[in-house]
């Protein structure tokens, strides 16, 4: 009996346990979610290449961790194994671009947008259907001028050569 209540307090886990099972989870659907989003597989987000796209859909990962109030040392160990101080130096430079006039700051938003859509199970917006233009009337035929006879040849260097 003692040996089986051992047993079954070791297996319970403790709040904090919980918490990082909970936020693992939640973690990697983050990172599926922006890896659907920005069209760029899980591996190569987890790497360490450093082209602008690739960087931009992790600061969309660090933003959105962030609002579920993950740790950043979970959120470096999820991508890629990185330090918590550059998870930190990704929030604040995320928040410069997003929050300044920058190509960037709109590439992360709209990545941003359409992982929080596909975490929450939204379908994007459909196009509506473009009614098919009605085909313009013809145009009337314009009547040309006669061609004008000319006198002489062209030479070899395209120039015309009048015969007196």
């Amino acid at each position: 009996m003692r040996r089986y209540k051992r047993l079954r307090r070791m297996r319970r886990l403790t709040h904090h346990q919980r918490l990082v099972i909970r936020n693992a989870r939640r973690l990697q659907q983050i990172v599926e979610a922006v890896s659907r989003a920005s069209g760029i597989d899980v591996p190569t987000l987890r790497s360490h290449y450093v082209h602008s796209t690739y960087v931009d859909a992790r600061f969309a990962i660090i933003r959105l961790a962030r609002r579920e109030c993950i740790p950043l040392p979970q959120i470096g160990r999820a991508l890629g194994g990185r330090d918590h101080t550059t998870i930190l130096h990704g929030i604040r430079r995320g928040e410069q671009l997003v929050a300044g006039d920058h190509w960037r700051g709109r590439h992360i938003a709209a990545i941003e947008a359409e992982a929080t859509r596909i975490l929450a199970g939204v379908a994007p917006p459909e196009m509506p259907a473009a009614e098919p233009e009605p085909e313009p009337p013809a145009p009337a035929p314009v009547a040309l001028p006669p061609p004008q006879r000319r006198h002489g040849h062209v030479d070899r260097f395209g120039q015309i050569i009048c015969n007196p």
